[in-house]
């Protein structure tokens, strides 16, 4: 089996469906772009894409179980290119399918608006200067300025 690692980027333009009576398969007609003038990775690993320099034309489909949902968001330094922003994959092996539909919800912790009190043992006039240590093997006193 041979893997290979090099990526294409492009925007579908049409969804197919080929019906073969016992099967369908999904396929996706798309503008793909030119891996060599219309992607680049710059130094920090972002991956850029310009969607005006189209290529591989004579390559226009891809079944639907070969390709990755992404999302492209302009970048504010040059709006011809479009940053590639990757969506992580989702598991639906272990998914449990049933009949019931519901909302699907996020849990969170409440966000709290105010501070918390802290209460201090002792009471410190205004003069006093205040340190603060930190708990380990070995106390580190750090004197308030």
């Amino acid at each position: 089996m041979i893997r290979d690692e090099m990526s294409f980027y492009g925007v579908i333009t049409e969804i197919w469906e080929l019906d073969y009576e016992k099967f369908r398969i999904p396929i996706f007609k798309c503008d793909w772009v030119d891996n060599g003038r219309g992607v680049v990775v710059d130094e920090l690993g972002f991956t850029s894409a310009n969607l005006n320099k189209k290529g591989h034309f004579n390559d226009t489909f891809v079944l639907g179980k070969c390709v990755e949902q992404i999302f492209y968001i302009q970048d504010p330094a040059d709006p011809q290119w479009s940053v590639v922003v990757r969506l992580p994959k989702r598991d639906y092996s272990d998914f449990e399918v049933e009949d019931v539909v519901t909302d699907n919800g996020i849990i969170h912790q409440p966000i709290t608006v105010l501070m918390p009190s802290i209460e201090l043992s002792g009471s410190l006039s205004d003069e006093e200067e205040l340190g603060y240590m930190r708990a380990g093997e070995e106390d580190i006193v750090v004197e308030g300025e």
